[in-house]
């Protein structure tokens, strides 16, 4: 699997997940039932998101997260609900074991991200698009914004000083020759 941890391919990932489920819900929805199909692509969505973001897809941090998402679709009573859930679960997933970040900041930025995501898929999936399709997308739309400079990887990946490797990299792109 693919790494969703940049903006070009968080941006891919959104379009992906939203144009596999038209066909998804083509073929599941008359056996499972709308809902439960719908509610089985979700979980799915988000568990690949976080399979994406972390470093190696066999990852616990990744079984904890299918954990979760079960326990939202079977708490849920609406779309909206499981949605709201799903959402909480990407965030502390992503900002709390994922992208380490210390916990005010990390917590106003993923209600930001989170409740703007949501906000989006509810807008589109209000318009004569599919709307699992349409919702979706603008969910993992909005959260591709989170690699656009705001992102900071975990102390586990981080070598060294913060200061010192921009420095470093400042340092190498004045000795470039130029033509």
């Amino acid at each position: 699997m693919r790494r969703v941890d940049s903006f070009a391919r968080s941006v891919v990932f959104a379009a992906a997940v939203a144009a596999a489920s038209l066909p998804w819900m083509l073929v599941a929805a008359p056996v499972l039932g709308s809902w439960t199909a719908r509610a089985l692509y979700l979980m799915f969505a988000a568990l690949a998101y976080l399979a994406g973001l972390a470093e190696s897809p066999r990852s616990r941090w990744v079984a904890a997260a299918g954990m979760s998402c079960v326990v939202a679709a079977v708490a849920a009573h609406s779309a909206t609900e499981l949605a709201m859930a799903l959402g909480v679960i990407v965030g502390v997933f992503r900002s709390g074991l994922l992208y380490r970040t210390d916990g005010p900041r990390a917590v106003l930025r993923e209600m930001m991200f989170i409740g703007g995501g949501l906000l989006c898929a509810r807008v589109l999936a209000n318009t004569s698009l599919p709307p699992t399709a349409a919702g979706l997308w603008g969910f993992f739309l909005v959260q591709s914004f989170f690699f656009l400079g705001v992102v900071s990887p975990s102390p586990e990946r981080a070598s060294g000083d913060a200061f010192e490797a921009a420095y470093r990299q400042a340092d190498s792109l004045l000795a470039r020759p130029r033509l």
